[in-house]
Order: structure tokens, then C-alpha cells, then sequence
């Protein structure tokens, strides 16, 4: 067994042990990765946050439309809480977005 070892055995999905030929193989079982292999980059989690943010503001707006059209429909209920929904989702991807960019703001303000 490795020395790293500490999950299920064998489990695949989970085994780097700093070896980048080894990337989506087990070679030892249950080895775990290292905190630096499983933090994604910076900016690959920004991209992602922006693209998420993008797509529910434009939920957002069919559902604003939607919410036009169904008047005096019954199911006005059921869209205006998905607007609701959909209007904190993009409050808490705006905290994020804002949250990614504050260490690129502090790394320009050090050089």
C-alpha cells in the first residue's frame, strides 16, 4: 500500500500521487491527491463563475418575459417563484464573481 493511502482501495477516480503519467489511473490503492492537484486555477473558476452568471441572467430574462405573457394564467405563481429563484442564484454568482477577482485586484496593486 502507498503512504499516501487513506480512501476505498482501488478506487480509480481518485489516485494522481503526484505522478502526471498516472493522471486517471490507479496505481496504488486508495491514493489520494495532493491539496495542490484538487485546487482548481484561478481563472478556471472565474471562467465558469462568469459563464454560470451569463446563463441565469438570461433565465432570468425569459422568465421576466414568460411572467408578461402569463397575466392572468394560473401558473403566474410558479414562474414568479422561479424568477425569485433565479434572481438569487445571480446574487450569489455576483458575490462569487466579485469574490474571484479580488485576489488578481491585489496581486496588480503589489507590482
Amino acid at each position: 500500500m502507498h503512504p499516501s493511502c487513506a480512501l476505498r482501495p482501488g478506487d480509480p477516480s481518485i489516485c494522481r500521487v503526484g505522478d502526471p503519467r498516472a493522471r486517471g489511473r490507479c496505481r496504488y490503492p486508495g491514493a489520494v491527491d495532493t491539496a495542490e492537484e484538487q485546487a482548481e486555477p484561478a481563472a478556471l473558476v472565474a471562467k465558469r463563475t462568469t459563464a454560470l452568471l451569463r446563463d441565469a441572467r438570461s433565465v432570468q430574462r425569459r422568465l421576466d418575459v414568460l411572467l408578461a405573457i402569463a397575466a392572468g394564467d394560473p401558473s403566474r405563481a410558479r414562474i414568479a417563484e422561479a424568477r425569485e429563484a433565479v434572481e438569487r442564484l445571480v446574487l450569489e454568482l455576483t458575490f462569487r464573481q466579485q469574490g474571484d477577482r479580488r485576489p488578481a485586484r491585489r496581486g496588480l496593486r503589489r507590482s
